[in-house]
């Protein structure tokens, strides 16, 4: 098959020459989105755009720029990315023991955090007891304080009682002494 050029809609003396609302044929393109061409432009467009978000946001949509890219191995390159941010796959493309792994890796996750909630839940009872124990020492402690308060104050009233008991016993005896000279010097 050799090539040859055929120009369209050209205008000659004898009028126009190959007319295409003439032609009686199917004319079909392929899909845009099927094209090499098309393909890459499009992947480039969104590593700009990739380029341009926050580190957080870059490796959550890595894989998917990644998937128009045309990269030797990509399927390997595509697992390789995905293990290293962290990212599933689809449950469509993982085999049966991917599959039971992730189950299991889901179970674990699951006890690690009920066993967390566990212990938060112990330390956090610890901590309320010890805050009781505290407590009752410190109210302990302040019933004591007050005890040695009333005992002391008890023992200066007694104090102060067996004082005014000597004072008395003095007056009592000096006016008894006082009444027995006044008896002595009356004559009789």
């Amino acid at each position: 098959m050799k090539r040859k050029t055929v120009v369209i809609n050209e205008e000659t003396p004898e009028g126009m020459s190959n007319g295409i609302t003439l032609l009686r044929a199917h004319i079909a393109l392929a899909p845009v989105q099927q094209a090499s061409a098309y393909k890459s432009q499009l992947a480039e467009r969104m590593m700009q755009m990739t380029s341009q978000l926050p580190p957080q946001v870059q490796s959550a949509v890595i894989d998917l720029v990644l998937e128009l890219s045309d990269v030797p191995n990509k399927a390997e390159f595509m697992e390789r990315v995905r293990g290293a941010l962290g990212v599933g796959k689809d449950a469509d493309d993982m085999t049966q023991e991917e599959q039971q792994a992730e189950e299991m890796e889901a179970q674990q996750v699951l006890m690690m955090r009920e066993l967390t909630a566990k212990v938060e839940k112990l330390e956090a009872e610890s901590k309320r007891i010890a805050a009781l124990a505290n407590k009752e020492t410190v109210l302990t402690d302040g019933q004591r304080y007050v005890n040695a308060k009333t005992q002391a104050e008890t023992g200066k009233i007694l104090t102060e009682m067996e004082r005014g008991s000597q004072d008395v016993e003095q007056l009592k005896q000096g006016m008894l002494s006082n009444l027995q000279q006044q008896i002595d010097a009356i004559q009789l």
